[in-house]
């Protein structure tokens, strides 16, 4: 049975609530990637900007 689009997001956001903090995108895979546009979507998630010095 393969997973929806919606469960990985749900999968994604309940990880990023564990992991707490801030994580980086390209720390993702291609699967986590396309579930954290569906929460950036639904306002789930929202990108900042990274301190890079």
């Amino acid at each position: 049975m393969e997973i929806t689009q919606n469960q990985q997001a749900i999968n994604l956001a309940a990880l990023l609530f564990v992991r707490g903090g801030f994580s980086l995108e390209s720390g993702l895979h291609d699967g986590e990637i396309s579930a954290l546009h569906v929460l950036k979507q639904v306002k789930a998630v929202i990108a900042g900007q990274v301190n890079a010095s």
